[in-house]
C-alpha cells in the first residue's frame, strides 16, 4: 500500500477522501467478509466464472473483474498480497499492480468509480 499512498501524496489526492470510497472507512473485524463472498459478489456483477478468473486468461473482461476482486480482497479482508496472489495463481506484485490499476481507474473514470461504489454497497 505504500506505493499507492506515495502516488496519491504526490498528486495531492488521497484515496481516503474520495466520496463513497471504501478506503475511507476501515471495516471492523466483525464485518469482514470471507474471500469467497467477495469473489461471488464481484464475479456475479461482471458475469464471470470464478474458476476462469483463476486461470491464466488475459481477456479484458476477466482481467478487470480479477483486478476488482483483488482490490476488494485487500481492502475488505485481512488477506496479505501473497495470499491474494496465490488465490488467483498470481504473484504478489501482480496484486499490487491490480490494486493500483483500480485506484487509477477510480480517479480517471467516473463510470468505473460508480461501479466500485455500487459493489462496495453490496459487499458491506
Amino acid at each position: 500500500m505504500k506505493v499507492i499512498n506515495k502516488k496519491f501524496k504526490n498528486k495531492g489526492v488521497s484515496y481516503m477522501s474520495l466520496p463513497g470510497f471504501i478506503g475511507k472507512y476501515k471495516m471492523p473485524p466483525s464485518l469482514l467478509l470471507q474471500s469467497t463472498d467477495i469473489e461471488k459478489i464481484v464475479s456475479k456483477y461482471y458475469d464471470r466464472d470464478i474458476e476462469k478468473l483463476r486461470s491464466k486468461t488475459r481477456h479484458r473482461e476477466d482481467v478487470e473483474c480479477r483486478q476488482v476482486i483483488m482490490f476488494f480482497l485487500k481492502t475488505c479482508s485481512k488477506m496479505t498480497l501473497t495470499q491474494i496472489g496465490r488465490r488467483f495463481n498470481r504473484d504478489h506484485t501482480t496484486v499490487i499492480y491490480a490494486i493500483q490499476t483500480v485506484y487509477d481507474a477510480i480517479e480517471t473514470n467516473p463510470h468505473f468509480k460508480s461501479q466500485i461504489v455500487y459493489l462496495e454497497s453490496k459487499i458491506k
